[in-house]
This record gives C-alpha cells, structure tokens and sequence, in this order.
C-alpha cells in the first residue's frame, strides 16, 4: 500500500474535479398502456444541488429517475442536460452517473477494479486510470481496501465502493436510486454524512430518489414530494417541513396533528372541539371555507388550564431524548405531543389541555 500512496501523492490532486451542471424537465410522462406512471411534470435541478425525490411506492420518482438515465423513454415532454435537449439520447451520451440500490459489484473483481472498470470502458489512459480510481477511492474512504474484494467488505463499504464507481469518470448528474434502503439505521446515518461530504467537495449535481423521509430532510438542498405521478410540492427541507401546501405533504413529512373545521369570518376554526384562534392572515381567506389546521408536535404545548382544545391521555411513549404523548380529545380525535424527557411526567388517563402559538399552525383547504 506504501505505492499506492506515493502514486496517490504524485498523480492525484487532493479533490476530484466536477462541472456542475443544470437538468430541466418539460411536461415529461410515462404511460404503460392505460396506466400513466408519471403525468406530466416540469422540474428543474440547479448546478451543484442535491435534490431528493421523494414519496411513496408508485409516486413516479423512479420512473422519472429511469427516464433521466436514459433506461425508460418518455412517452412525451423533453428532458435537458446542461442545455441539451437529451430526450431520445441513448444512455451513454447523457454524461450520467447512477448508483444502484443493490450496488451491482463485479463479485470477480477486486475494489480497485470494480472503480476502474468505467475509465476502462471509456478507454482512459492506463496511468490516468490508476490515478482517477485511487483518488475516488481515497474521496470514500477507502484508500486501504484496493486489493480486496466485494465479499469482504460489509454492505455499507460496498455502497460507498458503488458511489466511488460512479463518481470515478466525473458525470456532469450523479442519479442515486435508493441506494442506502439496503443498510441499518446506523449505516445509513453515515453514509447520509459522507454523501454530503462529497456532495459539498465535489460540487456534483446529484438527484436523489428515497422513500425515507428522514434521509430527505437530512440530505437534500431541495426535496421534491411526488404523489400518484405528479409533483405535490418543492422546496427546502424546512420549506417542505415547516409551509405544507398540502394534507398530503404534511401527513408524509413528518407528524402532523389535523384538526377538521370550517374557517370563520371572526377569526377562528369552528370544529368540533371547539373555536381554534387562526393566524390572521388564515382569517383573510375565511368565508365558510372547509379546511383542515395542520400542528406539528413540537409546537404543542400541554397545560393545565386556558387551552384551545382538552383532551385524555390514552398513551405515552419514552423515546429516549423525548417523550411522545398520544391525547384523544372529545371528538375522537387522537393528537401527539412532544415532550423533552425530563419534563413534567403525565399519565395514562390524565386530563390536559393543548395550545399552541397560532404562527405554528398550519390551515390546509380539502
């Protein structure tokens, strides 16, 4: 390994090289027969971010992420890669990268010839080649596991030898297709963590698709939330998390306490657990409107007296950091709370009363 490193210090610069660069998508589609798996969305992805596509099975995230590679043709609209109209370009014109679920390594071949395999296909220079595969080796930390083979290493050094392939011929639009719905928790929270080091190192354009909200919120620069084939909402993480434009978006990120009514004209939601205050500019759209208010859990806070709507607890939940309470109120409804852990300490059964501050809320038209 004493070569590698002296080639690594003499061939190599300290960081891989990418161009950023921007993908847009114009009313693209995909039909199979009478199914439509995408309708048709626009979509643009800015240089050197980091979006996510997110959603439930059958949301058309990996429809769209096939038809982005180049593996599914669209059955209208147009794709643009940096500029380039590339909706009928073969796979291997599109300078993409994609990095599977499954890892897709050559069981035959050792770490280094896995990442090298790409150079060779593209019939880089052989010294070239050693540089560029030890670089994207070192960029994922594995600069000491070249000579091993995929059977050693453990599912999250595969993955990062996966995206070390990947990245090693520099796409200008890095696709990762689930790529660490395979690993535990703790392996995928580091691996989350290396995917942004290199994501900030490189300056990549990566498009990112999960089912996990969590690891949206954690990685992305933008998230964009697909439902049933179209695009529910795009944004920040916080954006998404903090300004839903949808039940559907606050019910799939995160919790979301909803408590059904219909808008007022003086000021406050008519429900059946009582009048709820409304922030004023909620007020202005008032006129008899059916609308659901959407509160987050940490926002709620519980107390004796003076609340918006009361209620039982019917269960409490230890969650180390926090203490999760589940309080039905007289409607039926089932609310959750957010407690840090050593704070005041309710019991099954106790009756409380829930406010909150009336910015922290969120009014959702059905």
């Amino acid at each position: 390994m004493a070569k590698i490193a002296f080639a690594m210090e003499n061939e190599v610069t300290s960081a891989a090289t990418f161009r950023p660069i921007k993908m847009s998508a114009a009313g693209l589609s995909k039909r199979y027969g009478a199914t439509t798996a995408l309708h048709p969305i626009d979509l643009e992805v800015r240089a050197g971010e980091l979006l996510t596509l997110l959603g439930p099975s059958g949301s058309g995230k990996t429809t769209l992420l096939q038809i982005i590679s180049g593996l599914a043709q669209p059955s209208a609209g147009e794709l643009f890669i940096d500029g380039v109209n590339k909706t009928h370009a073969p796979a291997h014109q599109r300078d993409v990268g994609v990095v599977f679920q499954n890892y897709a390594l050559f069981p035959h071949l050792t770490v280094f010839e896995n990442i090298a395999f790409p150079l060779q296909m593209r019939r880089v220079d052989g010294t070239a080649i050693r540089a560029k595969a030890l670089r994207a080796l070192e960029m994922v930390g594995l600069g000491s596991f070249a000579e091993r083979f995929p059977c050693e290493l453990s599912g999250g050094q595969q993955q990062r030898v996966a995206l070390a392939r990947c990245l090693v011929y520099q796409p200008s639009l890095v696709l990762m297709d689930e790529s660490l719905s395979a690993l535990d928790r703790k392996l995928r929270e580091s691996m989350q963590v290396e995917i942004k080091r290199i994501h900030r190192e490189t300056g990549s354009t990566i498009i990112f698709v999960t089912h996990d909200q969590d690891e949206a919120l954690a990685l992305s620069d933008r998230v964009c939330l697909m439902n049933g084939g179209r695009i529910e909402q795009i944004g920040t993480p916080s954006e998404i998390y903090e300004h839903p434009k949808s039940i559907f978006v606050a019910d799939f990120i995160g919790v979301s306490n909803k408590i059904e009514g219909r808008v007022m004209p003086q000021g406050w939601l008519a429900s059946a657990d009582g009048n709820i205050p409304l922030w004023p500019a909620d007020c202005m759209r008032a006129g008899q409107l059916e609308a659901t208010l959407s509160i987050r859990p940490e926002y709620i806070e519980i107390v004796g007296d003076g609340g918006y709507v009361r209620g039982d607890v019917v269960e409490q939940i230890y969650a180390g950091s926090e203490t999760r309470l589940l309080i039905r109120l007289a409607s039926g409804t089932v609310m959750t709370a957010r407690q840090a852990a050593r704070s005041r300490s309710y019991q099954v059964g106790d009756s409380v009363c829930l406010r909150w501050s009336v910015e922290n809320a969120r009014l959702l038209e059905k």
